[in-house]
């Protein structure tokens, strides 16, 4: 039901600070090495095919609560990145960024943006 699907969102994701909504998405397992793919198998999840999300792989590399300005990967969950403090695009943009480098170090994985930013 909608009213499901509303609660849903109130417990999964930072409603509570303005944000754009998932930033990455989720990793293809077919795009990772195997050896990736069998470390992480327990995070796969199928929508509609088998990807581990972006969001593990931010947590996993403890990226939680990470700032730049006022922009803040989320705590509650770590595929938003949240304005709590009159963030500018240009915190955002480095924020993205840094992820995807701390990611890509930590597990050689390249996070793909699912947002598009206009300059």
């Amino acid at each position: 039901s909608v009213e499901d699907r509303i609660r849903y969102r109130e417990r999964k994701q930072p409603l509570e600070y303005p944000n754009i909504g998932s930033i990455f998405k989720n990793v293809n397992i077919s795009s990772l090495p195997e050896e990736i793919v069998e470390e992480h198998k327990s995070s796969i999840k199928t929508d509609p095919f088998p990807v581990i999300p972006a969001a593990y792989f931010i947590s996993q590399a403890h990226l939680k609560g990470l700032s730049i300005g006022g922009a803040v990967v989320s705590p509650k969950h770590p595929n938003f990145i949240v304005n709590v403090r009159d963030a500018k695009a240009k915190d955002v943009r480095e924020l993205i960024d840094l992820v995807k480098e701390k990611v890509h170090d930590k597990f050689g994985v390249i996070l793909e943006e699912e947002v598009v930013i206009m300059a």
